[in-house]
């Protein structure tokens, strides 16, 4: 069985993403088609515009054959464990070919690039596609796309919507940040060299998100990483590396299902379709995972038991 897998956040799924699936299936062929996917919370540090399910749906819809959700801790994390984390998912599964889009579109430059390291490379689909060549053996293909910049940009999609959550994470980071020790916020993984002190310095005086961000940021911390560290915060995410690859199963068609199967059987990593407490309880990851998804729910408003992990299942279509 051949197979392919792409890294993604598809928030939201665009023609760009459709193309990149569609060159995947004109040049491999693959036999199943994978999307390791961010949940609702995506690596630039903020809650995901779009529900997951919602994007996962689309991405079947658009050819991916099954799409799985990453944990919490590697989508919130620097791109160097985004992509060990995710990448991890497809070694476990044993996917013969990694492809992603990149700004080059050129392997050997990306390989270059993964070599002589990412300090100074500007654009941030090159950085991942990098340090995903880092964490690639022999076992993996790598396989990249020229992104078309005539498609568009899911950056600027979410602009012209003119949806924004900060208003909420404030409110929620505010409480969070108030009630914690420099100890506590010290755990999350972006925070380091005292930074946990001057965040809880500015923290009232700040009056908004992006006034937080800014009253922390340096030459140190960018914009990006202080979004991550303070989601991981609010999160309470303590570290970027689960104790062992998993995923969860947010949608798939028939051949997914096949392919699910067949992962099952050669004893791939922990793909977990349903979810229930007693399970969750015993494994702190998994804990975390559901937890976020229920803040997720409190930062859109809605109802925390109608969406949560332990109700929701996985999308099955015949698209």
């Amino acid at each position: 069985m051949r197979t392919a897998a792409i890294i993604c956040e598809f928030d939201p799924f665009h023609e760009g993403h459709k193309y990149l699936i569609e060159n995947v299936r004109r040049d491999i062929d693959p036999d199943a088609l994978v999307c390791i996917m961010s949940g609702n919370y995506v690596q630039r540090g903020k809650p995901s515009v779009f529900d997951k399910r919602q994007r996962a749906f689309c991405a079947i819809k658009g050819g991916a054959d099954l799409v799985l959700q990453m944990p919490v801790c590697v989508s919130l994390s620097s791109a160097k464990y985004f992509a060990k984390g995710a990448v991890d998912i497809a070694k476990a599964m044993k996917i013969d070919h990694l492809c992603f889009g990149s700004e080059s579109g050129d392997l050997d430059e990306l390989k270059t690039m993964a070599t002589e390291g990412i300090d100074g490379i500007e654009e941030g689909n090159n950085i991942l596609a990098a340090e995903y060549l880092r964490n690639l053996d022999e076992s993996i293909a790598p396989y990249t796309v020229k992104i078309d910049e005539s498609l568009g940009h899911a950056s600027d999609i979410r602009k012209n919507l003119g949806v924004s959550y900060d208003e909420e994470v404030f409110k929620l980071l505010q409480y969070k940040i108030i009630s914690s020790t420099a100890e506590e916020l010290r755990k999350a993984p972006e925070v380091s060299e005292g930074i946990e002190n001057r965040i809880l310095s500015v923290i009232s005086k700040a009056y908004s998100l992006d006034d937080l961000i800014l009253r922390i940021k340096s030459k140190r911390y960018n914009y990006a990483r202080i979004s991550r560290m303070l989601m991981q915060i609010l999160l309470s995410i303590t570290s970027s590396t689960p104790n062992s690859p998993y995923a969860h199963v947010l949608a798939f068609n028939k051949t997914g299902q096949k392919f699910l199967s067949h992962i099952k059987k050669n004893e791939g990593p922990a793909l977990y379709s349903n979810l229930d407490p007693e399970m969750v309880s015993r494994d702190p990851f998994l804990l975390l995972d559901v937890k976020a998804d229920d803040i997720y729910s409190i930062i859109k408003e809605r109802t925390i038991y109608d969406h949560s992990d332990y109700v929701c299942k996985p999308n099955k279509t015949n698209v």
